[in-house]
Formats: structure tokens, C-alpha cells, sequence
């Protein structure tokens, strides 16, 4: 693993003590497999049992003749709008449905916080990991 490109996202079940989730997982597997089915483009996603997970196949790698996986760069409105990680969500503070409209995306917000070339994690507190897949 380490700074290998990785193919899938293992996404388990959201435990939150402060609002109520159930089966994230398995809902998330199901509308994956429905958009699929209404023809939109998603990424392959299966729901793994033993892990109470959704397995979902990245769609932003690129794997090359030679076998090396090549990452395709990707910014969302967090990190375009400067925001930290811990403001994903709307309700939180992150950029709601509004961002979508800005004619143009600084950087660096109000508070000084770096844009998307600053080495912070994207916007992800979801609980979702990276892993290495064949």
C-alpha cells in the first residue's frame, strides 16, 4: 500500500452515536446497484458481510499497458472552496448546494485554511478507507 495507487474503497457501516444509521452499507450497495440498473455510469460496489462494508471499485485510476495504476487527479467542493475535512457536511458548515454556482473558487477561504494543493486529506470523515485491490 503505502503511496501505491489504491482500486477500491472498503466503506463500513456508519456508527455515529449522535444521529440514527442503520445498514449504511448495505443501502449504500443497494443504491449502487439500482443506479447501475437505471443505466447511470457508477462505480462496481458489492457489500461484503463478513466486514459490514460496501466495496466500491475506485473510478479514478487508470491502469496502463505496462500494469502500473496511474491516479487521476480530483478535487471536491471542499478542498476546491478551501474547506477542512471536518466540515463536509452542510449542516456542519461545508459547502452546500449553492457552491455549485461560484463563478470562480479561491484557494483559501475566510480563514486562511490551504485549498486542495496542501497536502491535507480530502473531505472524508465519512469513515471510509482506501485499500489495495489485485
Amino acid at each position: 500500500m503505502g503511496s501505491s495507487p489504491s482500486t477500491h474503497i472498503l466503506k463500513p457501516d456508519i456508527v455515529r452515536t449522535d444521529i440514527n444509521v442503520f445498514a449504511s452499507a448495505v443501502n449504500e450497495t443497494i443504491m449502487m446497484l439500482a443506479a447501475h440498473r437505471c443505466g447511470l455510469p457508477v462505480a462496481r460496489a458489492s457489500y461484503q458481510p463478513e466486514t459490514q462494508a460496501c466495496l466500491v471499485q475506485r473510478y479514478d485510476r487508470v491502469r496502463q499497458a505496462d500494469g502500473r495504476l496511474l491516479r487521476i487527479w480530483q478535487a471536491d467542493f471542499c478542498q476546491l472552496l478551501g474547506k477542512k475535512s471536518d466540515v463536509k457536511y452542510e449542516q456542519d458548515g461545508g459547502p452546500g448546494p449553492g457552491a455549485r454556482h461560484r463563478p470562480s473558487l479561491s484557494a483559501q477561504d475566510r480563514n486562511g485554511h490551504g485549498g486542495a494543493g496542501s497536502g491535507r486529506r480530502a473531505c472524508g470523515r465519512g469513515g471510509s478507507a482506501a485499500v489495495a485491490g489485485p
